[in-house]
């Protein structure tokens, strides 16, 4: 099998040297070397996937809330999507008025230096509500110019 697989690098690479043919529209006989060229950074987008309605910023192990979502989206670079997976009701329970990362109280949505989207959509199939729990607005959207939060699906807001 390996002969066969130098046989055939050898017929790609044009034979040996002592048997080059010369190629239609090659301006040099010179044998080229393969070389590699870098891309432009890129980044992929994020998916976090919520699986639990609790209002909890570090939750254990295997656990997603929206809050921990937020919190991971805030820090990750580039575009994210933050999925509910679960029908429910996403109610804010950590009182906190006033705070703006996220610990606490309103969902703290931080706009990233190098720019980047943030979606947060209803995957589950089900009705989602978000409530603020009459603790605090329900989101802080902190753009920059580079950044915008998209909330997709029918949106209400009951107002106190």
């Amino acid at each position: 099998m390996s002969s066969r697989l130098s046989h055939a690098f050898r017929q790609l690479l044009g034979g040996r040297p002592w048997q080059r043919k010369k190629l239609i529209g090659r301006t040099s006989s010179r044998p080229r070397r393969l070389q590699l060229e870098t891309l432009e950074s890129r980044l992929a987008p994020t998916v976090f996937n919520v699986n639990s309605l609790a209002d909890i910023l570090n939750p254990a192990a295997g656990t997603v809330t929206l809050r921990s979502a937020i919190k991971a989206a805030n820090a990750t670079p580039g575009d994210n999507t933050i999925n509910l997976n679960v029908p429910g009701t996403y109610r804010i329970t950590l009182a906190g008025s006033g705070e703006d990362n996220n610990a606490a109280g309103d969902f703290d949505i931080l706009g990233k230096a190098g720019g980047g989207n943030l979606t947060i959509q209803n995957t589950s199939g089900g009705k989602v509500v978000v409530d603020g729990n009459h603790l605090d607005r329900v989101f802080d959207i902190n753009p920059t110019p580079l950044f915008t939060a998209n909330l997709n699906g029918t949106q209400q807001a009951d107002c106190v």
